[in-house]
């Protein structure tokens, strides 16, 4: 059965490169006038904790008798190709966090998806965590729109053997700002991928990266990395860490 792929990130590798409805590189990426808000699926877990606004470079405390709603923006290939990756991602985050609610929003990239995501992260009520392009990390880190999270990068899986051009992608004179996601390889060369960010105005810093934390955890970067030659135009996806083949 056939399906739509987003190539997100993949455009802004390939010169004038889009995303057809049949999953192939060759049309002009759509605005964001030409077409309709993303779809929407979501999937619940909770927690006992809600953090506080967090400081420039430390985690923020944690309140036990609250709860409330994370959200996650991520595009293709998350829903399509590894949605039992979000789902163990989410299983873990619900063994920490059983009061909290998380609603994964699945964006489609030809809704002119890079333009909303600026414009969400830049706003004070944004989504908690988003995906963002490697292209597209390093404008948005120079406007101060993510979180610093320079303080706890050793928290996180394989941080120590990131792809180095997702770990460049996040990185502004020496501070972190946002996690590898996956990487993407194109004929032998590592050409981008994705990185998950927190916004700045996020208010719930905690949960965000205990999320990312779960989504980037070894087991499911091992998924990733199994789909192999699965990502459209000949490209290969491969996991954030050099440490998993």
């Amino acid at each position: 059965m056939g399906r739509v792929v987003r190539c997100s990130w993949f455009l802004a590798v390939l010169a004038a490169a889009g995303c057809s409805s049949s999953g192939q590189i060759g049309a002009a990426r759509p605005s964001a006038a030409q077409n309709a808000a993303a779809s929407t699926a979501t999937s619940t877990s909770t927690s006992t904790a809600t953090p506080t606004s967090p400081n420039a470079n430390a985690s923020p405390a944690v309140d036990v008798s609250a709860s409330g709603t994370l959200t996650v923006w991520l595009e293709e290939p998350a829903q399509a190709t590894w949605p039992d990756a979000v789902r163990l991602a989410a299983n873990k985050f619900d063994q920490a966090y059983p009061n909290v609610k998380i609603t994964v929003a699945f964006q489609n990239w030809s809704s002119g998806y890079a333009a909303k995501a600026e414009a969400a992260i830049q706003s004070t009520t944004p989504p908690d965590v988003v995906e963002l392009g490697t292209t597209e990390t390093g404008g948005i880190i120079s406007q101060g729109s993510l979180s610093d999270i320079t303080a706890d990068k050793a928290t996180f899986d394989n941080s120590s053997t990131w792809q180095d051009v997702l770990a460049q992608s996040c990185t502004s004179n020496g501070k972190l700002f946002c996690v590898p996601y996956y990487a993407a390889k194109h004929d032998g060369v590592i050409v981008g991928g994705s990185d998950l960010a927190i916004p700045a105005t996020s208010q719930h810093r905690l949960w965000a990266e205990a999320w990312i934390k779960a989504f980037t955890s070894d087991a499911t970067e091992q998924m990733f990395a199994q789909k192999g030659s699965g990502a459209p135009g000949g490209f290969t996806y491969l996991a954030n860490t050099t440490s998993i083949p």
